[in-house]
């Protein structure tokens, strides 16, 4: 990629202009890439933000079915009456369709 503005997540979170060069998925050099090696594709990125992958790190996949049910309870009550035993009765079928969805 050329010429975006790059936001990193390194420790002094920095963000500037500059290229991205990414090999075999990961990435090899973040800055200025003068050289890119062959066969390199690339992306003119003038204008626009190159971000990392935000990846959430903590979901609830076996509650995905259980979406909408009991959304006017307190958080404890929630749990007990109807997570916790909703949670206890899925087998393996329920618990794939709730992760897939």
């Amino acid at each position: 990629m050329r010429g975006g503005t790059l936001v990193t997540q390194d420790p002094a979170r920095r963000v500037f202009r500059g290229d991205l060069l990414v090999t075999d998925g990961r990435i090899a050099a973040v800055g200025e890439v003068p050289d890119p090696p062959p066969a390199t594709r690339l992306l003119d990125a003038d204008g626009m933000f190159v971000l990392p992958g935000f990846v959430q790190g903590h979901v609830h996949f076996g509650q995905a079915l259980f979406r909408g049910l009991a959304e006017d309870r307190e958080l404890l009550p929630w749990l007990r009456e109807r997570i916790w035993p909703l949670e206890a009765a899925h087998d393996e079928e329920s618990a794939y369709w709730s992760a897939r969805l």
